[in-house]
């Protein structure tokens, strides 16, 4: 091994306008018509940041079998409550190590902070933990991270636009907890339904009620609003209960309604005719607090409405008037406007209403999903690659101006 400090990398080669670049080359071999590197440390001094070093056209022009410029150590910010030895964090510690970053962890709350953005400093990817990054706070990171990578499938927390316009590639990981929230769905339903979660309090509280009657899903009209990979698996699992399920979804794919046996409808139909309407909306300005006053009054007075989306599409004010009212008979609630949501929330006091604190995407099987979905996403961008699932390809235009 060698070390040289270069200002005309090996025959004209590597960052000739980079006289600050040391070199680490551990195994060179030559042929006639070519020169590799198997493997290539560098340093850039003053400078707090490693990343993948990719060759503009004639940095090697005199070789023609170039194996690549491989960065020994780069940064990952990881904000996370899990702890070292939990399984899932070394799942994801490992995986992440595998591909040569450093890991900064921190376990900060999901409000921005001061810390988030010291700790952000130098890193290459961030993986957050529900934190706003919106305009001002990209700004901060803008020339170091080139990557923001999610472990769910919201991305409301992220400016993509501003994201965009410096450089910064942000992916998600769609399908990953499918099956959980659709699970979670489908027991909040039962348990409004059939008001297992009232009988349960009322139990404890030393009540037995046995006079009062409940509502059965089974062939039931099911309006399910939004059919991505969490509407359809609900509409999987609602197949047992023989249910008739219509379907509104502004991309509409007419093969999916023989092979998950649904309709597709227009809203205001859907509303006027289902028993329960399930949630399964983005957050963005076309569904911010789409259901409303409007949207309630037109809903059968024994229907249910189920949340499990994000807790902005729902106009928390018009609902709670709603539910007071008679109007709709009641709701099942996974996500609310404020998150943590506050004690004082007249939601929480209502009998008609289940509630759970955001977790419905919580189980063992989607969190590994997720974590493996982050862990590609990582590897394709750390080795030149688009990620698959990345929201903004247009990032790639896009070059930070300091």
């Amino acid at each position: 091994m060698f070390c040289c400090k270069i200002r005309f990398c090996l025959v004209n080669t590597l960052c000739t306008e980079r006289p600050d670049i040391w070199v680490s080359i551990q195994d060179t071999w030559a042929t006639s018509q070519a020169l590799a590197y198997t493997s290539v440390r560098v340093i850039l001094q003053n400078t707090p940041q490693w990343g993948l070093y990719k060759p503009t056209k004639g940095h090697f022009k005199n070789f023609s079998n170039i194996r690549g410029a491989y960065i020994m150590h780069k940064k990952i910010l990881i904000n996370t409550r899990r702890e070292n030895g939990d399984p899932l964090y070394e799942f994801l510690k490992k995986g992440v190590e595998d591909l040569n970053y450093e890991i900064v962890k921190v376990n900060l709350s999901r409000e921005f902070s001061k810390q988030v953005m010291e700790a952000a400093q130098g890193c290459e990817v961030i993986v957050p933990a529900g934190e706003l990054w919106d305009k001002e706070n990209l700004e901060g990171i803008k020339g170091c991270t080139k990557l923001i990578a999610l472990t769910g499938v919201g991305y409301d927390n992220i400016d993509l636009h501003s994201a965009t316009e410096n450089g910064i590639a942000v992916a998600n990981t769609p399908g990953s907890n499918s099956n959980a929230v659709a699970e979670g769905c489908l027991g909040i339903m039962l348990a409004l339904s059939r008001k297992i979660a009232f009988m349960d309090r009322a139990l404890r509280n030393g009540v037995w009620i046995k006079s009062m009657m409940t509502t059965e899903i089974i062939g039931k009209t099911i309006g399910i609003v939004g059919f991505g990979n969490i509407g359809r698996k609900l509409a999987e699992l609602l197949t047992g209960f023989h249910c008739n399920i219509f379907v509104y979804d502004v991309m509409k794919n007419p093969l999916w309604e023989e092979k998950y046996n649904v309709k597709y409808v227009d809203l205001d139909f859907l509303i006027s005719e289902s028993d329960v309407i399930s949630l399964h909306l983005p957050y963005n300005e076309q569904t911010k607090g789409l259901v409303d006053r409007r949207f309630l009054s037109k809903m059968k007075k024994s229907a249910l409405l189920i949340n499990t989306s994000r807790g902005g599409v729902v106009n928390e004010h018009d609902l709670i008037e709603a539910l007071e009212s008679g109007i709709i008979a009641g709701a099942g609630l996974d996500v609310f406007e404020q998150e943590p949501v506050s004690p004082q929330n007249p939601l929480l006091l209502m009998d008609n209403v289940v509630v759970t604190p955001h977790f419905q995407s919580a189980s063992k099987e989607s969190a590994f999903n997720s974590f493996r979905m982050l862990l590609e996403n990582i590897k394709d961008f750390s080795e030149g690659r688009i990620p698959k699932s990345v929201l903004n390809p247009d990032f790639v235009h896009y070059k930070p101006v300091k």
